[in-house]
């Protein structure tokens, strides 16, 4: 990501209020494992553009890994109150609202995000977890088979699918 680095900051050297080059440096930021970094990037885009639903997700998913999960839930919810569309925070809504515990409003989210993108293995297997977890086995095989039918070499879909079956 270095020079990602290097090139998004050129940018903003050449034109400091670009913010598609402020928003994917905080992305570059992100994945780089610099979560502070890129949560102030994604603040900083959002105080520019209160509405930039990119912006919001992956604040809110830096939240989430920062362990501030109500802070992301609610800036997903803010997100989703903008754009009912986004899959990725649907996704993420309901792994949120899995690691809170909340494990019917997780199902919820993965259920809307299946809506929105039906062929997503990665939302099938988290559906089949929480299934598994509200103890509704039948429910969490259908949804682990389904993960597999889509990515059959998906390896925590099997691992998963064989749990279900204990």
């Amino acid at each position: 990501y270095d020079e990602a680095f290097v090139v998004f900051k050129k940018a903003l050297s050449l034109k400091s209020d670009y913010m598609n080059a402020q928003y994917n440096l905080g992305v570059a930021y992100y994945r780089a494992g610099r979560i502070a970094d890129a949560i102030q990037l994604f603040q900083q885009v959002l105080q520019r553009n209160d509405k930039h639903v990119e912006a919001m997700v992956s604040l809110a998913c830096a939240y989430i890994d920062q362990g501030r999960l109500d802070a992301g839930i609610s800036l997903l919810r803010t997100a989703l109150a903008i754009n009912p569309n986004l899959q990725i925070a649907e996704r993420n809504l309901g792994n949120a609202y899995f690691a809170t515990g909340k494990l019917q409003e997780a199902l919820n989210a993965y259920q809307r995000a299946l809506a929105l993108k039906p062929n997503d293995a990665e939302v099938h297997n988290n559906l089949g977890v929480t299934y598994n977890q509200l103890r509704a086995y039948k429910q969490a095989v259908r949804a682990y088979k389904r993960a597999l039918e889509l990515a059959p070499a998906y390896v925590e879909a099997h691992y998963n699918l064989a749990i279900a079956y204990l």
